[in-house]
Parts: C-alpha cells; structure tokens; sequence
C-alpha cells in the first residue's frame, strides 16, 4: 500500500498527522501491514489490527489484536504479534465478540489462570 492510499482510506488531517509523525521503520510497517482484517497463519478466525508497537530496545514493529468472532479467544487483545504471522484478508468479515462470547472467553482465562497458579505453588 502507498501512503497515498492509506491517506485516501483515513482522510482525517489527524491521521495525516500521526502518521507522518512515527518514525520512517514505523511509517514503513503501516505500509507493508495497513490496518485491516487479518487471518493468522497459526489459528483460524478473523483478526483486527488494533494499533503497532514501536520498538524501544529493538528493530522489529509489532503489532497488537483483537480476536474475532470466530477466533479461539474472542475479544482478547494480544499484544507483540509478529506482522509475518499474518495474512492480510481484507474481507471486512471481521465481527466483535458477543456478550456470551466474552462471557465464556472470562471463565476460560480464569480458569487457566487458576490451573497456572497452582502448578507454580
């Protein structure tokens, strides 16, 4: 994708304005990984680039998202996603979670949580 184009797609002078504000890296992976629907290369679902991550102590930009629908944790945001994982499926098939999705995803999280706990004690 070309600057001109995910400009044309974000027509906002504040998105102008963040964009041309990140560093050229950054600028480069918004390019090669523009905001969109995603699927992952190792699970099923959709996946929405929620934002990137600059790098602090290293080169690579990832970035974080949100599971879908029809992914195996919806509504959970993860964070640190290497941008090679991803195949960019541009559909728009993309859905949030519904209350029971987020619901039954809580008790899963919980539950793991509690397992990893007592394996640690």
């Amino acid at each position: 994708m070309t600057k001109e184009e995910l400009l044309n797609q974000h027509p906002d002078p504040e998105a102008k304005e963040w964009f041309e504000s990140r560093p050229p890296q950054v600028q480069a992976a918004i390019l090669e990984t523009p905001p969109d629907c995603y699927r992952s290369l190792d699970n099923p679902g959709h996946y929405r680039l929620y934002s990137y991550e600059e790098p602090v102590n290293s080169k690579e930009i990832t970035v974080k998202l949100i599971h879908g629908r029809d992914s195996f944790l919806p509504g959970v945001l993860v964070f640190g996603v290497d941008r090679n994982s991803l195949l960019r499926c541009g559909c728009g098939k993309w859905q949030g979670p519904t209350k029971e999705q987020v619901r039954l995803t809580k008790k899963r999280l919980d539950a793991e949580k509690k397992r990893f706990k007592k394996e640690q004690a």
